[in-house]
């Protein structure tokens, strides 16, 4: 907030869910809701004393992807046993490059003839459905075997079978011809009978003898589990991280990286600051010298030119600065309840997580590479979608924290740089017409609180 007054300019974050076809009934603005009468986490500003108000960005709370794989890049913890491998002879065609193949080439052949009787698994990684209300496999499938009616369906068998920890069960045969030979299809499979569970999937491929096997064989690509889960706003935790700071964009020229608290300076312009958290890689690496993204600053001694290169003090570190703001507002959203999902990890997106029970005040790590097991609280924010009607935000897409930072430089949210600063700066809200059923416990805040009378945090100025 930046005002005593009752509709003051200020950010917000919400547990949302509107309908904009009854604008007198909910007594909702409708300015702040970007999907109707959908379950949302919702970041939202007011500006111009309150009156003009509008979403950020939206996270579906109802709606949830519980695994996805496009089969792009190495294993993804997919197990393979017999001829299945990856490969990008051939692949889904909304798919980039690759899908898993039961099958091998020889010379210019493709096919699973190896002379006798074969078989293979493709089985998955642990997925986790602890959270879900409901659930669906989907997947992409093109095959090619025995094409005799009298043995398609006897002969190179396509199974698709499920372990909740019980054992293997076949949920699914594919058969011709319901399921059309040479041609992919997304075939899907509902898991309403394992919701709460922990499970694999298992492809898995059998010619049955050595027989007619001179066919090109099975393709799988694109895998995801979707569906439902059953917020349990009651007693939820919402948890917002804003750091204010002045960053800078940047292309790595060294394989040397620029670490949080490093001191850095300006070759040309003699400018001085100490990083701020770990730079936000965007794209490349500082291990291949190719690393570019945001690094936030405090401590400035002024503003850093554009095209000039910084040094960090200590180290070979040195980056080239492609722009420059003096202030921006970085934020990340969390949430969490008190019942916790599945096996709390280092993955601060998934749903698995400890139990935030009320009383107790947990914080996620202040950088992402530190979340452990210990640690997994609460889960960070990927957001669905952001308004880029407003020119103020950007939604960063960085290597470790996709789609999950805003960054947003709207002046009026913005901590004042000169003069003196005593309005309050946190508040509780609720819009809606049951809003006086809705309480508020158990809150919390944590700050960097700094001794230093030269350079203040921005929230202290």
């Amino acid at each position: 907030l930046d005002s005593l007054a009752a509709d003051a300019n200020s950010y917000g974050v919400s547990f949302l869910r509107a309908d904009k076809n009854l604008p007198l009934s909910d007594k909702i603005p409708d300015e702040i809701v970007p999907l109707n009468d959908t379950d949302m986490i919702v970041l939202w500003q007011q500006t111009n004393s309150g009156q003009d108000k509008t979403w950020l960005a939206y996270k579906n709370v109802k709606e949830r992807v519980f695994f996805s794989d496009d089969m792009e890049g190495d294993a993804n913890g997919w197990t393979a046993t017999g001829l299945w491998h990856k490969t990008g002879h051939f692949y889904q065609p909304e798919s980039p490059d690759h899908s898993w193949y039961y099958g091998r080439k020889i010379f210019w052949d493709w096919d699973y003839d190896t002379g006798t009787r074969n078989s293979g698994s493709l089985t998955s990684p642990d997925i986790n459905l602890c959270s879900a209300a409901g659930a669906v496999l989907y997947f992409w499938s093109w095959y090619e075997t025995e094409a005799n009616p009298l043995y398609v369906n006897s002969f190179d068998l396509k199974y698709v079978d499920i372990d909740d920890g019980t054992g293997w069960k076949n949920v699914c045969q594919l058969l011709w011809p319901k399921h059309p030979m040479n041609q992919w299809e997304e075939i899907s499979i509902d898991l309403s009978s394992y919701i709460g569970k922990t499970i694999k999937i298992r492809f898995r491929f059998d010619t049955i003898d050595a027989a007619f096997n001179n066919h090109e064989g099975w393709y799988i690509d694109d895998v995801r589990i979707s569906g439902n889960v059953d917020f349990p706003v009651n007693e939820a935790t919402l948890l917002v991280r804003l750091k204010e700071a002045v960053s800078i964009s940047f292309q790595s020229n060294s394989t040397t990286p620029v670490v949080n608290g490093d001191r850095v300076v300006g070759q040309t312009s003699g400018v001085r600051a100490t990083v701020d958290g770990e730079p936000m890689i965007t794209s490349g690496s500082w291990a291949g010298g190719d690393a570019s993204g945001i690094i936030t600053l405090v401590k400035t001694t002024g503003a850093f030119e554009t095209g000039e290169i910084i040094f960090a003090a200590g180290s070979a570190a040195s980056a080239d600065v492609n722009g420059y703001s003096e202030r921006d507002n970085f934020i990340r959203v969390y949430y969490s309840d008190p019942s916790g999902c599945g096996t709390p990890n280092d993955n601060p997106f998934d749903e698995q997580r400890h139990g935030n029970l009320r009383g107790e005040a947990n914080w996620p790590p202040d950088l992402n590479p530190e979340w452990s097991a210990d640690t997994d609280y609460f889960t960070q924010v990927q957001w669905d979608g952001y308004n880029k009607n407003v020119a103020s935000i950007e939604l960063l897409d960085t290597i470790d924290e996709p789609n999950a930072i805003i960054c947003s430089s709207e002046n009026e949210l913005l901590t004042p740089s000169t003069g003196s600063f005593s309005q309050p700066e946190l508040g509780l809200h609720t819009f809606g017409e049951s809003s006086t059923g809705i309480y508020f416990d158990d809150f919390a805040l944590k700050a960097q609180i700094g001794s230093d009378p030269v350079y203040v945090p921005p929230i202290q100025e």
